[in-house]
């Protein structure tokens, strides 16, 4: 999608139009329809109308989720948080949930952050609206994407608005650069991690970050090594839902040809662990070679489904993202990989698509 700076309606008092819908985040006003003392994002149109974005009910909510928000935002105390992302959703068509996420990829983190207590609201960050949306701020996050469609000046404005100035840029690869104050001072936070991505439903993330935990797994000298591996309730389910997929894609012919000989391998160690209700062993590069596969079938598997029924399928990948992830990094050891077993690992595993689905 290409993005742009829409046009704006100027005519209207901007400063109540924020603070309309910072009350409608925290649930002091509501939608047409909507229950009263619900919280949500506030998302504000170009012509300057307030979308509202419902935060998903408690019960679709893992602590896994809440604690891959509050590694960005703390959950004391409280902030107004704003952000500048692209919301010409009427525009588009954007209307639901999975179509507003075309446009904020990181709207599950934002949901997530309403949901944690904080107020959340979504503007395009045009000149006439940027000194007003960034008051009294607490933190500001940016879509990497719309920074060159920003005024030259943007961050010493919104600096100047905030009265305790953070500010973060969400970039496309899932990674957060928190900005100082002055224009040029970057410090890169550390990038988030595989079920984090896929909870707050960044998918091509997920992907590329599980893609990196399989290439340096390849490039290890250890990589045939077991790691124990125990899995709680949910990431069973989780694990039981991809697994079957994984095998239905294979039989469907969905698995490239020259790496279904790595395929069935990971299949056969895996089928020991579903066997044994999700605890045992699996080799470390079976184990991220796992992970890569399912991050990149989740977006057919919560295609098409509610929003409800979407987080909590998140919810469930989530876990399953986690305690893999976890049992690898557990394994770490100071070890260096052999060079040039690394490299011939790579070229063998690494440099064709697992999936053909697109």
């Amino acid at each position: 999608m290409n993005l742009y700076m829409p046009e704006v309606e100027t005519a209207c008092d901007i400063a109540a139009c924020f603070a309309e819908a910072r009350k409608m985040s925290e649930g002091e006003i509501n939608a047409p329809g909507e229950t009263s003392g619900e919280r949500r994002v506030a998302l504000i149109t170009p012509g300057r109308l307030i979308m509202s974005i419902p935060c998903p009910s408690p019960s679709a909510v893992s602590e896994a989720m809440i604690e891959g928000v509050r590694r960005i935002v703390p959950p004391q105390p409280k902030q107004a948080i704003t952000v500048i992302a692209f919301n010409d959703a009427v525009t588009h068509g954007a209307l639901n949930i999975q179509q507003l996420n075309a446009l904020v990829p990181f709207l599950g983190y934002l949901m997530g952050m309403a949901f944690d207590g904080h107020t959340v609201v979504v503007f395009e960050g045009h000149p006439s609206a940027l000194k007003a949306g960034c008051s009294d701020t607490g933190v500001l996050i940016v879509d990497q994407r719309m920074v060159d469609h920003l005024q030259k000046d943007w961050l010493t404005v919104a600096s100047s608005a905030t009265r305790a100035p953070r500010v973060l840029v969400f970039g496309g690869d899932g990674s957060i650069a928190e900005l100082a104050p002055s224009p040029g001072l970057l410090d890169k936070r550390p990038e988030m991690r595989v079920g984090d991505f896929i909870r707050s439903g960044q998918f091509a993330a997920a992907a590329g970050a599980a893609a990196t935990l399989q290439r340096q797994a390849a490039h290890r000298s250890d990589s045939s090594q077991p790691i124990h591996l125990e899995l709680s309730a949910a990431a069973r389910t989780g694990f039981f839902h991809a697994f079957y997929a994984l095998l239905g894609a294979r039989d469907a012919g969905n698995v490239d040809p020259s790496n279904v000989g790595t395929f069935n391998r990971m299949v056969s160690e895996l089928q020991r662990l579903m066997d044994s209700q999700g605890a045992g062993f699996v080799s470390r590069f079976n184990m991220a070679y796992f992970l890569a596969n399912m991050s990149q079938l989740i977006p057919v598997l919560v295609a098409g489904e509610p929003p409800e029924k979407m987080v909590e399928a998140c919810g469930r990948f989530g876990e399953v993202a986690d305690a893999f992830q976890n049992a690898l990094e557990r394994s770490e050891n100071a070890t260096a990989p052999n060079s040039t077993l690394a490299k011939s690992k790579q070229d063998r595993q690494g440099r064709k698509p697992w999936w053909k689905f697109w």
